[in-house]
């Protein structure tokens, strides 16, 4: 849902968080409930396509097997 957001940067609109502590990003949070974390943001990610919903954005998560 970036794209709902266009005067926010990228790295702001990531991290905001909702008022229970968990990300505002319906998608990050989904990940983050199932134990993923987010480990970079890159700009560009898909190069074949127009991702106007992410404005050309994707989330490189990691799964910590602890």
């Amino acid at each position: 849902f970036y794209y709902k957001h266009p005067d926010v940067d990228v790295e702001e609109y990531v991290n905001k968080r909702n008022e229970n502590g968990e990300r505002f990003e319906p998608e990050l949070r989904f990940y983050e409930r199932a134990g993923l974390r987010l480990h970079k943001i890159m700009p560009n990610y898909m190069t074949m396509w127009d991702d106007k919903e992410s404005r050309n954005y994707g989330a490189i998560m990691i799964w910590y097997n602890e």
